[in-house]
């Protein structure tokens, strides 16, 4: 116990360290120490567990990426699967897998790498922490690799992702929870969310999708996109906020 309020203190109070010789009655069983009648000394909750986790993960990513290697291997757990999945679904590593070893399991990723070999992960940063939260408002997010890349957003409502609509005549709006999209399709689709996922349709060429989920709210967008995807030759579909679609030239018609 004393080495783990001894860590605990040295990252939140760095001058309040030893508490050898204290008595166990002091502490309230919600990890606060009283000190006196007037002082109190009050952890906030930060889940170190999971902290450690993701940049384990995150570190181990970046470092096999740096010398090239074509996969990496790490302990599993089910934040490092999520966040592998969002990586694998997004493009940024080629797979990732679970391998059973008898014990908690481990995940092996599968990195990718350009035509010539290039990296196509160049940056790899946790900016929001559970002990120190960064919110963003969507369209405050920065575009990473001029909208190539992607980011993972987290609100104070939980994740959310925008999409929109580009093309003459295609249009969302909701009716109920479900979102309604004229796609160019004969008929309108319909997608109704499940518990957990919310669509908003602040006008009728952007959806939102919110909710606690971080793999959810992702699958939900992806599925929403690929009700039509965005063409290479106008650039008409629905795409994620801030996407760059990759154009191609039409074809020539033939001289006369």
């Amino acid at each position: 116990m004393y080495f783990f309020l001894d860590k605990l203190l040295n990252v939140t109070l760095p001058r309040v360290r030893d508490f050898r010789g204290v008595s166990s009655k002091a502490f309230d069983g919600r990890g606060n120490y009283t000190l006196g009648l007037k002082e109190q000394l009050i952890f906030p909750e930060i889940e170190y567990d999971k902290v450690d986790k993701v940049r384990d993960m995150l570190t181990r990513i970046r470092n096999a990426n740096t010398v090239r290697h074509e996969t990496v291997e790490m302990p599993a757990s089910t934040m490092k699967k999520q966040i592998a999945d969002i990586l694998k679904r997004e493009g940024f590593i080629r797979d990732a897998e679970v391998i059973d070893d008898n014990k908690q399991g481990i995940i092996r990723v599968f990195l990718k790498y350009g035509q010539n070999n290039e990296r196509v992960i160049t940056g790899l940063k946790r900016i929001s922490k559970p002990g120190l939260r960064v919110y963003t408002k969507s369209n405050e997010v920065p575009r990473v690799l001029g909208g190539l890349g992607i980011a993972i957003i987290s609100t104070s409502k939980g994740f959310a992702k925008s999409l929109e609509l580009v093309g003459v005549g295609y249009r969302a709006s909701k009716s109920g929870d479900k979102i309604v999209l004229n796609v160019g399709y004969s008929h309108p689709v319909e997608i109704t969310p499940e518990a957990g996922i919310e669509f908003e349709v602040p006008s009728n060429t952007k959806i939102i999708v919110r909710g606690i989920d971080k793999e959810r709210v992702g699958a939900y967008a992806a599925k929403i996109r690929s009700v039509r995807e965005p063409e290479p030759y106008k650039g008409k579909g629905i795409k994620y906020e801030g996407e760059r679609i990759i154009r191609k030239e039409g074809k020539a018609g033939k001289k006369k």
